[in-house]
């Protein structure tokens, strides 16, 4: 019998520095996780998480880094991978 695994959703930038996170859903708004997407962030993506600063965090996808705004970022839900 397999068993499901399940993992605790945080938002982005609760992520700590250096973990990989795994997206778990994008906000409803649709310019927003549009272009989200368009940056290689969507449903499933791996992130690492960076750092922070002056409002903004700083992230990893697809070995290239990005900066989103903390209100930004709050509204994207992750699960850190182990």
């Amino acid at each position: 019998m397999k068993t499901k695994t399940v993992h605790e959703t945080i938002s982005l930038p609760d992520v700590p520095i250096g973990k990989f996170a795994r997206v778990r859903s994008l906000p409803p708004d649709q310019i927003l996780s549009s272009r989200l997407r368009e940056l290689g962030i969507h449903e499933n993506a791996l992130l690492r998480f960076v750092g922070d600063s002056y409002g903004s965090i700083v992230f990893e996808v697809a070995r290239s880094r990005f900066g989103l705004s903390k209100v930004a970022a709050r509204r994207v839900l992750v699960s850190v991978d182990n």
